[in-house]
């Protein structure tokens, strides 16, 4: 069969003709193929568009307080969510699940949990190019 050799861009290669590959870093990727045929008739092909890898968001809070009463079942969230790597990249939408039937897409809310018990809190970072990533942190009431 044919050879197949393949570049990345990202300083690593394959040689299936069918590959999987895995970019950890952001950036502008122009992968290329090179085949050869068993009568040694060579080819090369280069993506003519990026394989553009955007960065992941880093969704972490802190809660105020982690635990209480349900005489005072109010907790306030700082949201301190970030990106990895530190790029042009932007978190442009958050979602919070308090998983009592509630949700919101303020930045840094305060809830009134209504009962008793341990509470699943999720917070979900977007970024302008849809790239999404989850955090949760129980809280006690």
């Amino acid at each position: 069969g044919s050879i197949h050799s393949w570049d990345f861009g990202d300083g690593n290669s394959g040689a299936d003709a069918v590959v999987i590959h895995t970019f950890n870093n952001t950036g502008f990727y122009y992968p290329s193929v090179t085949v050869i045929s068993p009568a040694g008739c060579s080819a090369t092909s280069i993506l003519t568009g990026p394989i553009i890898v955007y960065a992941i968001p880093n969704p972490y809070f802190e809660a105020d307080p982690y635990s209480t009463q349900i005489i005072n079942p109010t907790v306030n969230f700082t949201n301190l969510s970030s990106i990895v790597p530190l790029t042009q990249d932007q978190i442009t939408g958050y979602i919070w699940d308090f998983e009592d039937g509630d949700t919101t897409s303020v930045v840094n809310p305060t809830h009134n949990f209504r009962d008793t018990g341990s509470w699943d809190v999720k917070l979900i970072a977007i970024t302008q190019y849809g790239c999404r990533d989850t955090f949760t942190r129980v809280i006690r009431i």
